[in-house]
């Protein structure tokens, strides 16, 4: 079966979050400029569940999904949005469940999973990015 893409989706934007994080300019230019799928690919997970993903889908939205993780992270980009704000955006490989899940009208907001000094380098890191119901940033 061919791998799914989705084309760029919107996973976070500069400014404050809901759950009172602060996703900066500098964050989201070293996401970009650093982030390789083949080095370390950020996986997407289910509410910040990591490997409990399946039991979150079943227990939480009533949905059985198969495995744990929903898929990746395949490449970033950012823009600007209409109010002029810095967006990251991303192209996503979702796996089976994850559209079952967005068939099912759940989990269908990003929240991402970051690491502002990956490695020791200093630079901002996609690690993972949640699908939840409760989007973080606006």
């Amino acid at each position: 079966m061919a791998q799914l893409r989705t084309i760029p989706l919107a996973i976070a934007a500069m400014g404050l979050t809901v759950d009172g994080r602060e996703i900066s300019e500098k964050d989201i230019d070293d996401i970009v400029s650093t982030y390789n799928y083949k080095k370390y690919g950020a996986r997407i997970n289910l509410d910040h569940e990591f490997n409990w993903s399946g039991w979150a889908a079943k227990n939480l939205s009533n949905i059985d999904i198969k495995g744990g993780m929903l898929g990746d992270v395949i490449e970033l980009s950012t823009a600007k949005n209409e109010d002029g704000i810095k967006v990251l955006y991303a192209v996503l490989s979702p796996n089976a469940s994850f559209v079952q899940l967005n068939q099912a009208d759940q989990a269908v907001y990003f929240s991402i999973e970051i690491d502002r000094d990956f490695m020791k380098s200093g630079q901002t890191y996609l690690t993972g990015l949640a699908v939840t119901d409760y989007p973080a940033s606006t």
